[in-house]
């Protein structure tokens, strides 16, 4: 008989290999195991027959048997630190988990109790239990509450589509039948966002929220802030696609190789917690050092109670100082060349021709973007560079804008 259990079985006996003081009865029937009424295992061979193993007098294992010697299904017992009897996991013979029997007051039970019966507490009766149906493909379809006396006073079921991605979720009471609340769950897959609509027990619409695959919600998104920029300020605009409990925004001091070396936190005020577009100066221009690398991180919480999707903004370059530029030229030239330097990379650039003998006069130039690449090269001619006055005396001015919009002082020369 013990050669003909199945690999499932083995198994199962695998998780209890290191137990001690161990022993097995045999039964005939499921009345002979609720009595307590064994028998020798020479009278189980060749019938349907019920093997329950024990340990220090628990239950911890049992197995139906056919009368060809292979299980059927399996009960497997835990408990506690305290040997309190905790659960029981009914599986198939292909290692399928069909059935959980929770004991005691676990939290999905508190939460319905909570809300149906509108209490803020729940006394931890012992003697309550829970029992969960699974699906063929192993998805929870029923977790059913009881009492003491082993009635069912409600319960939660699911349905999925044939991925096996959840659709609906109802908590119904009884003896009415009444559904209280339910969810629809809505994927999309251009998005990979699940839309959903929560309804109370009149059907109307409470709460419309996104969640993102890894279970949290789609909430906060920066509108203007991206990766790798320069700034020279700490504003920060932002939407929010639904409420907030909270949420916090960190700035993450890192250096060239990502390695953190300081941060600041600041949580948002509560009247930019709501759905909407919002502007915030974070006031954290003292507290931020020039030219430092800073990752900018948001958390937060969903009016849902899930918590919000984090958003980061990564390789911030927080940079308040001028840049500092030189310019020249030869004393006589025959065309309007130039050479220039710089202390850091420039976005913008323009140079003035200033006639000496009358100041308004003057010729510009914007540097395009092959101009900017000539800085600290040999002289040459910018590409929009109109022609000066032939025999003309001229001042030059010089200014620029590095990356993070910061003006120089003009270089006159």
């Amino acid at each position: 008989m013990k050669r003909a259990l199945s690999v499932f079985s083995v198994l199962l006996f695998a998780l209890i290999a290191s137990a001690s003081n161990t022993t097995i009865r045999y039964f005939l029937t499921e009345l002979d195991f609720r009595s307590n009424q064994p028998v020798p295992e020479s009278e189980v061979r060749y019938k349907d027959y019920i093997s329950a193993e024990y340990e220090n007098n628990n239950i911890i294992k049992k197995l139906y048997v056919n009368r060809r010697g292979e299980t059927t299904r399996a009960e497997l017992f835990l408990y506690d630190s305290t040997n309190t009897l905790k659960s029981t996991n009914v599986y198939l013979p292909n290692d399928q988990l069909v059935r959980q029997i929770l004991f005691g007051l676990e939290e999905k039970a508190v939460e319905y109790i909570e809300y149906v019966y509108g209490v803020d507490t729940v006394k931890d009766w012992t003697d309550r239990f829970s029992i969960l149906d699974f699906n063929e493909e192993s998805l929870l379809k029923s977790h059913g509450f009881f009492d003491v006396n082993a009635f069912r006073y409600g319960h939660v079921e699911f349905e999925y589509d044939s991925t096996g991605r959840l659709t609906h979720e109802a908590w119904v009471r009884h003896p009415a039948g009444k559904t209280m609340r339910w969810w629809d769950h809505i994927f999309d897959p251009e998005t990979q966002l699940t839309r959903i609509m929560e309804f109370d027990s009149n059907g109307v619409l409470v709460q419309d929220f996104q969640l993102s695959p890894d279970g949290t919600e789609s909430i906060f998104w920066y509108t203007e802030l991206v990766d790798s920029l320069f700034i020279n300020h700490t504003n920060l605009h932002f939407k929010n696609v639904s409420k907030l409990e909270w949420g916090s925004l960190t700035w993450y001091e890192v250096d060239t190789g990502e390695v953190f070396l300081d941060s600041i936190e600041i949580f948002l005020p509560k009247n930019m917690l709501k759905e909407g577009t919002f502007a915030i100066n974070m006031e954290l221009d003292s507290l931020l050092n020039d030219s430092a690398m800073y990752n900018v991180v948001f958390n937060g919480k969903g009016k849902s109670g899930y918590d919000a999707t984090q958003r980061s903004v990564l390789g911030l370059t927080y940079d308040v100082s001028s840049p500092i530029l030189s310019i020249g030229t030869k004393p006589y030239i025959n065309e309007p060349i130039v050479q220039f330097d710089q202390s850091e990379p420039l976005i913008t650039a323009q140079l003035t021709w200033i006639d000496i003998s009358d100041s308004a006069k003057i010729i510009v130039t914007e540097f395009d973007s092959l101009d900017l690449t000539k800085a600290g090269s040999r002289l040459f001619r910018p590409s929009a560079q109109a022609d000066l006055q032939d025999s003309t005396f001229y001042r030059l001015s010089f200014i620029g804008t590095d990356r993070a919009t910061n003006v120089s002082k003009p270089t006159i020369i």
